[in-house]
């Protein structure tokens, strides 16, 4: 699980885990405290977070101004969008592997009974 933040030092936006107490900025090298500092968004996939992390700090670098509450009601309209088709693709995928595995499951049951059959026609 990953939160947007916002450093103290600079105002640069970008994504953390939320593992971590003690962030320090990569920008500007200011320590904080994640629990006390401006945080946006949680999200579950870090990639996601970055992309979410880097469009919010363009958006406040472009104006030089807050984001106002609809601007993050629509961002977070737009990751809870994304992480419902990535959700659903996920499940898709996983039933995809899920049968993959019962079908060599199946496959090598398969062989080890005709391999069975073999064997004990060795021994007749």
């Amino acid at each position: 699980m990953y939160t947007i933040v916002k450093c103290e030092g600079c105002t640069r936006i970008f994504a953390v885990s939320r593992e971590q107490t003690y962030i320090i900025c990569p920008t500007c090298g200011c320590s904080f405290r994640r629990d006390a500092c401006t945080s946006y968004l949680d999200c579950e996939y870090r990639t996601v977070a970055v992309e979410i992390a880097a469009r919010l700090d363009e958006l406040i670098r472009d104006r030089s101004i807050p984001v106002t509450p609809e601007e993050m009601g629509r961002l977070r309209r737009d990751y809870q969008e994304f992480d419902q088709k990535y959700a659903e693709k996920r499940s898709v995928k996983e039933a995809e592997v899920e049968a993959e595995v019962e079908a060599e499951a199946e496959t090598e049951a398969e062989d080890l009974e005709t391999d069975k059959k073999d064997a004990y026609g060795l021994f007749e």
